[in-house]
């Protein structure tokens, strides 16, 4: 016959002995779903008006910047900054070493106060963040509502 090996004991793609490698047998469904022909999905348009309107909608949220005040070796900086980016929010984080010559203003503002934590270069919180406060003040940030908070530490005494 045209395939011999079809009624043989020693097909190897029937064979389930021990010395049958289990790739000769999934070989013949990996081909087939190979071969099987693709699908194309029908394209949907949507009217202009509304393309306008999404895009209008994404391009008109703002981006909260977060700005974390640290130093090196500050542990409590590095647990407040894995919740801050627990975060489903999008956010810009800029990090200011406070301990650079180039800040020392703020070294002078913070440097017993640290994690501080600025949205939009106006002061939110200091030591610790929860999950809710951040989502709520980046929610607030996005929408331009967010204000300043009271107990703004400052070191300076002034």
């Amino acid at each position: 016959s045209f395939f011999p090996f079809a009624l043989s004991r020693k097909d190897p793609l029937r064979d389930t002995s021990r010395r049958a490698s289990p790739w000769r047998r999934a070989a013949p469904i990996a081909v087939m779903a190979m071969a099987l022909p693709r699908r194309r999905h029908a394209k949907v348009r949507m009217p202009q008006r509304c393309l306008e309107a999404e895009v209008e909608a994404t391009t008109s949220k703002h981006v909260p910047e977060v700005t974390l005040f640290t130093k090196p070796g500050c542990t409590l900086c590095d647990k407040a900054l894995s919740e801050l980016q627990a975060a489903s929010m999008p956010f810009r984080l800029r990090k200011v070493d406070i301990d650079s010559p180039e800040n020392q203003e703020w070294s002078a503002r913070y440097w017993c106060d640290i994690p501080v934590f600025h949205v939009d270069g106006m002061f939110w919180t200091k030591h610790r963040l929860t999950a809710n406060e951040v989502e709520d003040a980046l929610l607030e940030a996005s929408s331009g509502s967010f204000s300043a908070r009271d107990g703004e530490p400052d070191a300076r005494g002034s």
